[in-house]
């Protein structure tokens, strides 16, 4: 069963509309102080926790225990990354890591609970 344990928290505009995929995604900063969904192997900033439509107000979580949508199959104490969608997936070469699978998953679209720990270094 997934969980969150509360962390550091912070709000910004949503650049694109995220109701209907974002909640529970890794997002980013678009370069304009607005948050948008990472690509794959982004770095992000955090993990959304609302589901804001274009212009409202993301509240983002960056570090401790959060709920996060899987992009497929992930195992307890994985390193996960973000795939092309913002969900988490397996950290592969090149990835930014984002944090390490507290729950599992056995697909994608599924909610597991990571312990989210980002750093600024890539993957080898």
């Amino acid at each position: 069963m997934a969980f969150t344990h509360m962390g550091h928290r912070f709000s910004k505009k949503a650049a694109v509309d995220l109701s209907t995929a974002g909640q529970n995604r890794f997002v980013k900063d678009n370069g304009s102080g607005e948050s948008v969904l990472c690509g794959l192997g982004d770095l992000a900033e955090g993990v959304c926790l609302n589901d804001p439509e274009l212009g409202q107000t993301a509240t983002i979580q960056s570090s401790h225990h959060v709920k996060i949508t899987t992009g497929g199959s992930i195992a307890v104490d994985a390193v996960v990354a973000s795939d092309a969608s913002g969900n988490a997936k397996v950290a592969g070469s090149g990835d930014y890591p984002l944090g390490v699978a507290k729950t599992a998953s056995g697909g994608a679209g599924e909610v597991i609970t990571i312990d989210l720990q980002l750093t600024l270094t890539p993957l080898a």
